[in-house]
């Protein structure tokens, strides 16, 4: 008992010193300038900050960047107005540029299915002779190219934003997890870390590996398989579809399954910890309710700093995302639109084929907001359940 009851005198002057030591550095003779960033410093994730910012401004080398550091202070001054006309201006922009761009293939796809239309009515009249459907495979062969071209562009795209989610991703945990573990625990810290680790694991093996691969092959089966009169290979593009489907609701259940389980344990069994640690410094004489009031303030500061981070880290995922997003659902839509319109005059075949490119897309925009979501609600889950351990404080 007295072996164990030094211990925690021990624990309880290191607590004191290091929050002797954070105090007079923000209070002292030379105070920082931003407090946030002095935070920061403190927290030892300064280093870190600066390298998202880094890996931020390589990303809009036109010079409209995010400032991560400007969006944790919104966030936490409470400017919700600025963000919302921010993302709004950004969405309006993207939608534009990106329904301009759409508007030039789907005229392609139309004059080409108009002009397949015109050739196969025009050699109707020749009865019994090849001429029909050899002006049908010309066409088709055309708007197959037109078709591939687009579909293997918007699969870069796919791999592209799915590689800069995983590299933000990849630059953030260090930094949020050490706030995460100043401000809810190491027990916490460590488990959800895990967690993120496998989720990045799933996205970057399973979705820009295998489902990617899977899509693409999915887009060639339904560009060749319509050329026949009969489809050859229509339950195994709907099988494709399936595994694609399952699979990205499978990661994110088991994703957000395991950490809401964890987010149901170890979140108290760190507030225990530290209540006790705190109830026991505040029975020091004289010096107890200042150690109290000192341990308070750091904690609720460790607090502010990981929740505006993951909120930050939340916003500028969707950032990273805007534009690719936009373009797959314009070019999803502006191919369902296509087919609907050419569907009175045009072959059933091609009307077909563009309605698969539009299912093609359906699935990238699906792996990317998969992708997307399921880190959004990790750093989410994570900010609502380690909050437990200063409440409890």
């Amino acid at each position: 008992m007295r072996k164990q009851a030094n211990r925690w005198l021990v624990a309880v002057f290191l607590l004191f010193f290091i929050f002797s030591g954070i105090h007079m550095t923000a209070f002292g003779e030379e105070p920082a300038k931003d407090p946030l960033a002095q935070l920061e410093e403190e927290m030892g994730i300064g280093e870190e900050i600066q390298r998202i910012q880094e890996y931020l401004d390589g990303l809009r080398p036109e010079g409209r960047t995010v400032s991560l550091t400007d969006l944790m202070q919104v966030i936490i001054q409470g400017n919700m107005k600025e963000i919302v006309n921010t993302a709004g201006k950004l969405l309006e922009d993207a939608l534009f540029s990106q329904a301009k761009e759409g508007q030039a293939l789907l005229v392609q796809v139309a004059v080409l299915g108009l002009t397949g239309a015109v050739f196969s009515h025009a050699a109707s009249a020749f009865k019994g002779s090849q001429i029909p459907e050899t002006a049908f495979y010309m066409i088709y062969l055309l708007i197959f190219t037109c078709l591939a071209g687009s579909f293997l562009s918007s699969i870069q795209i796919t791999a592209q934003v799915l590689d800069q989610i995983l590299e933000f991703v990849r630059l953030l945990m260090p930094a949020y997890f050490i706030s995460v573990a100043f401000a809810g625990g190491s027990t916490s810290a460590a488990a959800f870390y895990e967690i993120a680790l496998g989720a990045a694991w799933a996205v970057q093996w399973l979705c820009r590996q295998v489902f990617l691969s899977i899509v693409r092959v999915y887009g060639l089966l339904v560009l060749g398989d319509h050329m026949m009169e009969e489809p050859f290979f229509s339950k195994m593009t709907e099988l494709m579809e399936k595994i694609v489907s399952w699979g990205l609701r499978s990661i994110l259940g088991l994703t957000l399954g395991l950490q809401i389980l964890q987010s149901l344990v170890l979140p108290y069994a760190d507030s225990a910890g530290r209540s006790a640690i705190m109830k026991f410094a505040e029975m020091i004489p004289g010096l107890g309710q200042a150690t109290g009031a000192a341990a308070r303030l750091v904690f609720g500061s460790s607090v502010l700093i990981k929740n505006s981070l993951g909120a930050a880290a939340v916003l500028i995922l969707a950032v990273i995302t805007l534009v690719p997003v936009v373009k797959l659902a314009v070019l999803m839509v502006m191919y369902q639109g296509a087919a609907a319109l050419l569907q009175p005059v045009c072959d059933k075949r091609i009307i077909s084929c563009i309605q698969g490119m539009a299912a093609g897309h359906g699935l990238l925009l699906r792996i990317t907001l998969y992708s997307l979501f399921l880190f959004i609600l990790v750093i989410a889950i994570t900010c609502a359940g380690t909050n437990v351990t200063y409440l409890a404080a």
